[in-house]
């Protein structure tokens, strides 16, 4: 009984861990935003993505570079400035698991002031990408979306989210760039690594989980119950919704299972890694090893080093936001950010 016991304690520890490091936040929708479509046109919708017929999926924003006010000789990441006529790059950016959509926008202002256009992607059961009728709850709607979300499902939207975005760096003649925390930064890397139609020239990936401490594995034995939903207890400001069903878990695991079957000299591009050697859900040193043993020489680690005094800060797979760094730490980010997609 007691070895039982014991398995159970770490069971539910380990659930506790990656929910605090897949999961960072929030019980409340993104509110609708205004994007531009190819054609420059203005519009009060998301763009539609139509991988499931049964349903609108508000899953693409995009946000326009803007070039600095030069009237007020603010330097460029320190003013939202005019939109520019032709960017330097396009970024994908993809959300990790049951983290707000918009929680990304903290990196995406320091791109666009960078004059890079960002398409923010969201995923099935994270923002608006739910069923939406009249008489449901949005909250209800996006969690039993997540539900029933799988690998396929997720790699069809980051799919068409690529498409969308490849469409105008090749318009544009200027590169496309890949942006990923967490299970989104695995996730545009799984593809680039299985898929030769997906180039990305650079990227930065935020706490990738490509490879993540054992003890996180132990979650799998409730892979069989998919609509099981594990409560989120920490940093609610960051959740999509207020729990993560074992489908997203799964679909995180099948991610990575290909990405561990593919990974080579396909992903062997400029990248910057970002992350806390303290991180909860990813592990510093296999990941570094992996990158030793594939020959990714294209691969950089940044450490990030938290204030402590954050609040936030305590969680350390969490580094997306000046919140959840701290201030000082962020603004060296953001310029190692700049600087290697700008070099």
């Amino acid at each position: 009984m007691k070895s039982l016991a014991a398995f159970l304690e770490m069971l539910i520890l380990a659930a506790l861990i990656i929910c605090v490091a897949c999961s960072s936040a929030s019980k409340h929708s993104d509110t609708p935003a205004t994007t531009v479509d190819e054609g420059g046109d203005i519009t009060n919708l998301m763009v539609q993505n139509k991988i499931n017929s049964h349903s609108e999926n508000y899953s693409m924003r995009w946000y326009d570079s803007r070039s600095p006010d030069t009237s007020t000789g603010v330097p460029l990441c320190e003013t939202r400035g005019v939109p520019l006529v032709s960017p330097r790059g396009v970024a994908l950016v993809i959300h990790g698991l049951n983290l707000l959509p918009s929680k990304m926008e903290p990196i995406i202002n320091i791109l666009t002031d960078s004059g890079i256009d960002a398409l923010n992607l969201s995923l099935r059961g994270h923002g608006h990408n739910y069923d939406r009728h009249a008489h449901n709850d949005p909250a209800r709607a996006r969690l039993t979306a997540f539900k029933s979300v799988s690998y396929e499902l997720w790699k069809a939207e980051i799919c068409a989210a690529y498409t969308v975005a490849a469409s105008r760096s090749a318009k544009k003649d200027v590169p496309i760039f890949l942006i990923g925390f967490s299970m989104g930064g695995l996730m545009g890397a799984d593809l680039l690594a299985s898929r030769p139609d997906i180039q990305f020239d650079k990227m930065v990936l935020f706490a990738p989980a490509i490879k993540m401490h054992g003890r996180n594995n132990l979650i799998r034995v409730l892979s069989p119950f998919p609509r099981l939903t594990i409560p989120s207890y920490t940093l609610a400001s960051y959740q999509s919704n207020s729990g993560t069903p074992m489908a997203g878990y799964n679909a995180l695991f099948d991610s990575l299972k290909n990405f561990s079957d593919h990974v080579g000299p396909s992903v062997n591009v400029p990248t910057l890694v970002f992350i806390d050697q303290k991180d909860e859900m990813v592990s510093y040193n296999r990941l570094k090893q992996m990158v030793q043993d594939e020959n990714l020489d294209q691969w950089r680690f940044y450490i990030v080093h938290k204030d402590s005094t954050e609040e936030s800060a305590k969680v350390h797979h969490l580094i997306i936001d000046a919140p959840s760094t701290g201030e000082e730490v962020w603004k060296d980010m953001m310029q190692a950010m700049v600087s290697h997609l700008q070099n």
